[in-house]
C-alpha cells in the first residue's frame, strides 16, 4: 500500500469564543489534513510463501504420482509385450504342428484312414490357429504402442 493524503476544508458554527461560552454566532473557519502512512506488516507475505510452500509440495505429489501410474503402466505394457512374443512362439509352434497333421490327414485322406470331416475339422484347427497368431500379432503391436506413449516415443 502506498501512503494517503487527505484534506478536509470548512465552517465550524458551534466554536468557543475567548470566554468558553458557545455561541452560534461564531464560526470558524477550519481546515484539516491527514496522512495514512502504512506500517510494515510481514504476515501478509508470510501467508502468501505458506501458501506457494503448500501449493509447490502439492506439485511435488501430484508429479510422484504421476510418475508411479507411467511406471505402473510401462511395466504393464511390458508384461503384454513379453507375454505376446511368448504367444507367437507357441501359435507358430502350435501352426507347424497343424500343417504338419495336416499333411498326414491329407495322406490318410488317400488311403481311406481319415473322412473327409476330420480332414476339414484339421484344417480348421489350422484356420483356427492362424487367426490366433493374426490377433497375438495385434496384441504385440498394441503393447508396443503402449510402451511408446508411455516413454513419449
Amino acid at each position: 500500500k502506498s501512503p494517503v493524503i487527505s484534506a478536509n476544508l470548512g465552517y465550524n458554527f458551534i466554536a468557543q469564543n475567548d470566554d468558553f461560552t458557545f455561541d452560534n454566532s461564531i464560526h470558524l473557519l477550519y481546515g484539516r489534513i491527514g496522512v495514512q502512512i502504512p506500517i510494515y506488516s510481514g504476515g501478509v507475505i508470510k501467508a502468501h510463501i505458506q501458501k506457494d510452500k503448500i501449493y509447490w509440495e502439492t506439485t511435488q505429489l501430484e508429479i510422484q504420482q504421476k510418475k508411479l501410474t507411467l511406471q505402473k503402466e510401462l511395466q504393464n505394457a511390458i508384461l503384454n509385450y513379453q507375454t505376446a512374443l511368448q504367444k507367437i512362439e507357441e501359435e507358430k509352434a502350435a501352426i507347424t504342428l497343424t500343417e504338419r497333421e495336416l499333411e498326414i490327414a491329407t495322406e490318410g485322406i488317400k488311403e481311406g484312414v481319415v473322412t473327409p470331416l476330420e480332414w476339414k475339422e484339421i484344417r480348421l484347427q489350422l484356420t483356427a490357429s492362424k487367426l490366433r497368431l493374426l490377433n497375438v500379432h495385434l496384441d504385440l503391436r498394441i503393447a508396443r504402442l503402449q510402451i511408446e506413449r508411455v516413454l513419449g516415443m
